[in-house]
């Protein structure tokens, strides 16, 4: 039965989750590119709310909320799910899940995907995340970033609208 906990930790299950992601989810979660040791992970998972998707006594997913600095109210959203266990609902609970811990504490929830993650863009959109910028990012081969949010207050999602289309008609 797929469950998710707050306070899971284990070095070893953490570790041999990391590194039986494939190539391609590392290049879409580069938060574990320097992730090779018991130290990385405990220095990854630092000052961050952290989540851990089980199914059974498997750890399948991992996913975040982290303050961003100078920002007292915004959270930085991670996730990333096991190669083999995509496609079978998990990672919409999980995202489901973390949204909405996170939004109970904060006003503001933020998400950098790229621009080839179809998936992840997928379930941002459908869960009500609000495109807030592109950027294309020099040091991986220029793909493009998507900057989402999503806001616990929609009045905060109008006015971002209202800037949006005033951006748009700008000459």
């Amino acid at each position: 039965m797929f469950h998710i906990e707050r306070d899971f930790y284990d070095d070893d299950k953490l570790y041999e989750f990391i590194r039986s992601l494939g190539p391609e989810t590392i290049r879409q979660f580069d938060q574990f590119n320097s992730v090779y040791s018991a130290n990385g992970i405990r220095s990854l998972i630092a000052d961050r709310y952290n989540f851990f998707g089980m199914l059974d006594d498997e750890l399948i997913a991992y996913g975040f909320l982290q303050k961003l600095k100078n920002k007292n109210n915004v959270v930085s959203l991670g996730m990333v799910m096991s190669d083999k266990h995509h496609g079978h609902g998990y990672g919409r609970q999980m995202y489901e899940h973390v949204i909405n811990w996170g939004l109970e504490r904060y006003i503001k929830i933020w998400s950098a995907v790229y621009e080839d993650n179809d998936r992840v863009l997928h379930i941002h959109k459908s869960l009500g995340f609000e495109l807030e910028g592109v950027f294309v990012d020099e040091l991986n081969d220029g793909r493009a970033i998507f900057s989402v949010a999503k806001f616990r207050d929609k009045r905060r999602m109008t006015r971002r609208w209202e800037l949006t289309r005033k951006w748009r008609i700008l000459k």
